[in-house]
């Protein structure tokens, strides 16, 4: 009887729901992540040698400062936040799909039933979207500078940390953001509160990736548009599509392909 119950219990507290993929985020993306990133500069520090507090003083270097740090020292920086951030989404993903896990067979299953539909939509709903997003990106990067975020990925990219950096901009970041900022977002406010799930999901989406940027405010609006457009495409494209993850995530996907080919260029 006792196992039943505990069996029960476990079933109950695991049982897929969208609200608290939203907390798990919230932890690990503002609480975990300092600590995630830290044990990984101290692991380096003592497999390479290089300082742990010079490692450490670098995270909160803007990236136009980077060109003062010593080579390994900025090589400790790429590589260290390329597998703290790798280890972020891979454990915080790991979390979410257990709530979540409904989601794919649904979703699944609202593709088979709608072959003919899903079968145009998704190549041009991505295609759409990428060009955009592009055209977007290209426009706000001639008046001003790229964001901080995108300029601490690229750096990431070209001095030691691509390889866990590609795996976790092209599969875990595209998976868990639509999870967390479509699905999520748009079930717990509901169909009655359409105007909500958008305001909620573009904001959301936004933040995160403008809040290591300090810039005057007329700069930080100008750099936040591509987040806003490409956060408003995906949450118009996940509508349109019958509330279907997958065709969200595809077209993710393809954007963040583009924006690595684009960095190395």
């Amino acid at each position: 009887m006792e196992e039943k119950k505990e069996e029960g219990f476990l079933k109950k507290a695991f049982k897929p729901n969208k609200f608290v993929p939203i907390l798990i985020y919230i932890l690990f993306f503002f609480v975990l992540s300092i600590l995630i990133t830290y044990l990984c500069a101290y692991i380096y520090s003592n497999a390479t040698g290089v300082s742990f507090e010079e490692i450490k003083n670098s995270y909160t270097l803007r990236s136009d400062e980077f060109h003062s740090l010593a080579p390994d020292i900025l090589k400790a920086n790429a590589v260290t936040q390329g597998y703290s951030n790798f280890l972020i989404y891979f454990l915080a993903l790991g979390l979410i799909i257990i709530f979540t896990r409904d989601v794919f067979k649904l979703d699944l299953i609202k593709i088979k039933d709608k072959k003919k539909f899903y079968a145009w939509f998704i190549p041009v709903s991505t295609v759409s979207f990428v060009l955009i997003c592009y055209l977007v990106d290209f426009l706000c990067n001639k008046a001003v500078d790229s964001s901080e975020n995108q300029l601490q990925i690229e750096n990431i990219l070209k001095n030691g940390g691509a390889l866990p950096m590609i795996i976790t901009t092209i599969f875990l970041a595209p998976l868990l953001e639509e999870l967390i900022f479509r699905k999520c977002i748009f079930s717990l406010c509901g169909k009655d509160r359409i105007v909500l799930a958008y305001i909620a999901s573009i904001v959301l989406f936004v933040l995160p990736h403008m809040l290591s940027t300090k810039a005057d405010i007329e700069i930080w609006i100008i750099q936040c548009i591509p987040y806003v457009v490409a956060a408003s495409l995906f949450a118009v494209i996940y509508h349109l599509s019958g509330f279907n993850f997958y065709v969200t995530l595809l077209a993710h996907i393809a954007n963040n392909v583009l924006a690595i080919i684009l960095v190395y260029r």
